[in-house]
C-alpha cells in the first residue's frame, strides 16, 4: 500500500471520527423541554446540514480533492489542520477559517479543497434554513 493511499485512508478515518463526535454534540446543545418553558421558545436545529449524497460522499470528495503538498510529503512533514466553516442558509460553504495548522501549505491545501465543495443541504430550524458553523480536522500523515 503506497503512502498516498495510507494518507487518504487516515484522512477518511479522521473525518469519520470527527463527524461522529460532532453529531453527538448537537443533542447536548439543545436544552430539554421543561414544564415552565414552551417548545416554541427553545431554539433548535430541526435538521442538520448534509453534504450532497451524505457523509460517505463527503469523505470521497475530500479524498479526491485534498492534495498533500509535495514539498511537505518529500520532507515527511505531518500534522493536523482544523478548519472552521459555515454552511449558509443556501447551503454554500462560507467563512473558511483555519484554527490550527502545523504548516501554511497544509492550510492552503485544506482551504482549496473546501472551496471546491458543492452546496450542502442547509440545516433547518422550524422548517426555515439556517446557517451553522462546523469544524473538521484534517490529518496529514505518512507511513
Amino acid at each position: 500500500m503506497t503512502a498516498w493511499v495510507q494518507y487518504r485512508i487516515l484522512v477518511l478515518l479522521g473525518a469519520i471520527l470527527f463527524s461522529s463526535w460532532a453529531l453527538g454534540q448537537d443533542e447536548k446543545l439543545a436544552p430539554a423541554d421543561t414544564a415552565n418553558q414552551e417548545a416554541s421558545d427553545v431554539p433548535r436545529v430541526s435538521t442538520a446540514c448534509q453534504f450532497p449524497g451524505g457523509e460517505a460522499a463527503m469523505y470521497l470528495f475530500l479524498r479526491n480533492n485534498l492534495i498533500y503538498p509535495d514539498t511537505l510529503r518529500n520532507n515527511y512533514v505531518t500534522g493536523t489542520v482544523i478548519i472552521q466553516y459555515t454552511i449558509s442558509e443556501t447551503g454554500a460553504v462560507t467563512e473558511l477559517e483555519i484554527t490550527r495548522s502545523p504548516h501554511p501549505a497544509f492550510s492552503e491545501a485544506v482551504v482549496a479543497a473546501f472551496r471546491k465543495m458543492p452546496n450542502w443541504e442547509p440545516a433547518t430550524m422550524g422548517g426555515v434554513p439556517v446557517s451553522v458553523k462546523q469544524f473538521c480536522p484534517i490529518r496529514f500523515h505518512l507511513k
